[in-house]
């Protein structure tokens, strides 16, 4: 299923420094309740006051179905006092932008403020956006769209390094007397996996939108990116030329809205099979698990097993290679607490999440290559010049699956490559750390046998057995991140082959 749904396009001529009016919005969800109100006008008055001291905030009122949640956020480089006028003037104006709407968004040159019934805060969002791009073309136009390309490239890196508050500032010298600057910003309630998703999505409306002009802006839910040639953020400077301020505004809605983009509870992938009534089994499965979570989480790897003869189960858990111990450790206590609700009185039983795998079975696999059960998730838009792009897939998935079988790796590969100005291909593959080399290649090379069924063309895919993965995508989805990226289509369709 296609993620657009429908397109308006306005012209607006936009003022581009702070006023009281938002220069973009979004209302929905028609409301009579005179809760859902007072829900409303407290969260609003909760985020004008937190958010005035320290730039940001979130906040909640409400019980049940009529609870209201709210997040308000400052431009990172704008002071006290305008980011608390912009506050203001945001609360002013929901009741007059979306009456009786208890979904509402309004975003201002200096802050950004929303309202929903639907718990929103800690996921990314990009199911609507707002385009705002200069009617004025570059001089050089492709030098001119290189140049952007980088430094696009390190606004996002700069919003999501360490201590960076989710704010990245840059300014390039284009020419003698044109300066490029540019800003990229996420929403703090975000993880920085998250945030680098977020930010890479803005980039696959660059070569439609932005390509050849002089400014352009991206305005999503969790995070915007903008770039002028003419100083619009703080500090202030004064090496600039231009100031174009005639602008048109393009408004997209999709359907995939709230998506989470990084690790969360629920698994990817599970198999369940072999159904049993002992309680020595039980107790044998509960030991395993319990032994595999504390072990793994030290190393990221661990294989155990408990009981005797045909009750003995065996167990395997590993994280993926790039990820934090934290992480780790989180998602190998979500499988632990995921296990009884997927598989009950299941003695086979596997769970796959994007950060780690758990598996435990009656039968001795560890030590042996499993290619009999494979899910395979891809992204369902198609790359732009396809056979091309197929091409230097195929490039990389070599590339990761030799890293991944080379001595020392830690059974992990990743690679990136770039395809287009704006397109950077990111790859991973990784085997169970169990398996000999030889046994690695050739569960990595059975992977690659469903790529011309299901990845050809597609921006994204996954093939998941229990003894390997790859996986590569046109956004940063493995650690450590990297803002030199464009799409984060997350519209996937899962297929899963069982050999009788």
């Amino acid at each position: 299923m296609a993620l657009v749904l429908k397109l308006f396009f306005f012209s607006l001529l936009l003022p581009l420094s702070y006023c009281a009016d938002p220069i973009a919005h979004y209302c929905a969800q028609t409301y009579t309740s005179n809760q859902i109100q007072t829900n409303i006008n407290q969260v609003i008055s909760d985020l004008t006051t937190k958010a005035s001291v320290g730039g940001f905030a979130v906040t909640s009122s409400g019980k049940g179905k009529k609870t209201i949640y709210g997040l308000a956020q400052c431009r990172g480089d704008v002071s006290a006092d305008d980011c608390s006028a912009c506050l203001a003037s945001a609360a002013k104006q929901f009741p007059m932008t979306c009456p009786k709407q208890s979904d509402a968004r309004l975003w201002y040159d200096y802050c950004f403020v929303r309202y929903d019934t639907d718990n929103f805060i800690g996921q990314s969002d990009t199911g609507f956006v707002t385009i705002l791009y200069n009617t004025q073309n570059a001089t050089n136009p492709d030098a001119f769209d290189k140049a952007v390309s980088k430094i696009m490239a390190k606004v996002n890196a700069d919003a999501v390094s360490a201590g960076s508050n989710s704010l990245g500032r840059e300014k390039t010298k284009f020419t003698q007397y044109i300066t490029i600057y540019a800003l990229a910003q996420c929403t703090r309630d975000l993880q920085p996996m998250q945030c680098a998703q977020c930010l890479s999505t803005t980039l696959q409306w660059f070569p439609i939108y932005c390509s050849h002009r002089q400014g352009c802006q991206v305005l999503y839910s969790s995070c915007m990116v903008r770039y002028e040639i003419y100083p619009f953020y703080f500090p202030l400077d004064r090496d600039t030329t231009n100031s174009g301020k005639n602008y048109i505004t393009k408004i997209l809605f999709f359907f995939s809205l709230l998506l989470p983009l990084s690790y969360c509870a629920d698994p990817i992938a599970h198999y369940c099979a072999q159904t049993y009534t002992s309680n020595q089994i039980q107790t044998n499965i509960n030991q395993v698990i319990s032994d595999l979570t504390t072990k793994a989480s030290v190393g990221g790897f661990a294989v155990t097993s408990s009981g005797k003869g045909k009750k003995t189960i065996y167990g395997l858990a590993q994280c993926r290679g790039d990820v934090s111990a934290d992480d780790c450790s989180a998602c190998l206590a979500s499988a632990a607490k995921q296990f009884p609700m997927t598989c009950p009185k299941q003695s086979d039983a596997r769970l796959w999440y994007d950060y780690c795998f758990v598996r435990y079975d009656t039968d001795n696999f560890i030590g042996q290559s499993d290619t009999g059960y494979v899910t395979i998730l891809y992204n369902t838009q198609n790359a732009t010049n396809p056979d091309a792009f197929d091409k230097a897939v195929r490039k990389i998935m070599a590339k990761v699956n030799a890293d991944a079988v080379s001595a020392g790796s830690n059974s992990l590969g990743r690679e990136k490559t770039k395809f287009t100005q704006y397109i950077t291909i990111y790859a991973l593959a990784q085997c169970t750390r169990d398996l000999q080399s030889i046994q690695c290649a050739q569960c990595l090379s059975t992977t690659l046998q469903w790529f011309p069924i299901y990845c050809s063309h597609r921006q994204g895919c996954q093939v998941l057995y229990s003894s390997c993965m790859v996986r590569y995508e046109i956004y940063p989805f493995y650690f450590p991140l990297d803002g030199d990226t464009a799409n984060s289509a997350k519209d996937y369709i899962t297929k899963i082959v069982h050999p009788l």
